[in-house]
């Protein structure tokens, strides 16, 4: 390696030049500064994304308009952080789709042990606060009647026993007939059913 002589004041300098810190500061102190720009490593100049004014590759400040500048590995950390919030976010979304599929599907279909109108309103709103059953009265009634009451509705379904199983024993397959508002001890109207099931009951009707 050739020996740092200051072509200057031929002054042989005991620092190697390759320890630049040092050797700048030597070099500088010693006030020759030809050997100091030999010395000192080339640094690439970059245009200021800011201002476009060149400056030094390895800078953190724009020294023209105070643009910080931010490290590569540094940007690409931040990538990653994204890339892995998005994903996560989208599985998140993901798995509340196949949620709410599920529930959906589960919710429109109907179970194995329903085969009648009482049984199926059970089978959607839970069982009722109050059950009245005729089919094992004695003597039985011509007509066994069913009565199905929720009590936070105010609403009492009411069945009658039809079909084949009618005059033979119990259980027997219930059709709905009608509903009572338990506060006024009426039934209501065909037109105006769905309306009140919906805003009191609306489990009771069917998902569309």
């Amino acid at each position: 390696m050739r020996e740092p002589f200051c072509s200057r004041c031929c002054i042989l300098c005991r620092l190697r030049p390759f320890v630049s810190s040092s050797a700048l500061a030597c070099f500088t102190a010693a006030g020759c500064a030809e050997l100091a720009a030999e010395a000192a490593p080339e640094v690439r100049q970059l245009p200021c994304p800011s201002c476009k004014n060149p400056v030094a590759g390895n800078a953190r400040v724009c020294p023209n308009c105070g643009h910080r500048f931010t490290h590569p590995f540094v940007m690409f950390l931040a990538a990653l952080f994204v890339l892995a919030l998005l994903g996560a976010i989208a599985q998140t979304m993901m798995e509340g789709s196949r949620t709410k599929a599920s529930s959906s599907a589960s919710s429109s279909t109907t179970p194995d042990w329903v085969d009648n109108d009482a049984d199926l309103v059970i089978s959607r709103c839970g069982k009722p606060d109050h059950e009245m059953n005729t089919a094992f009265d004695h003597p039985q009634p011509t007509l066994p009647s069913r009565f199905l009451t929720y009590k936070r509705a105010h609403l009492k379904f009411a069945y009658l026993a039809a079909g084949d199983s009618l005059g033979e024993a119990p259980p027997y397959k219930w059709k709905f007939v009608g509903i009572i508002d338990t506060r006024t001890n009426k039934a209501l109207k065909a037109g105006e059913l769905e309306q009140v099931l919906r805003s009191r009951l609306p489990c009771s009707i069917a998902p569309r």
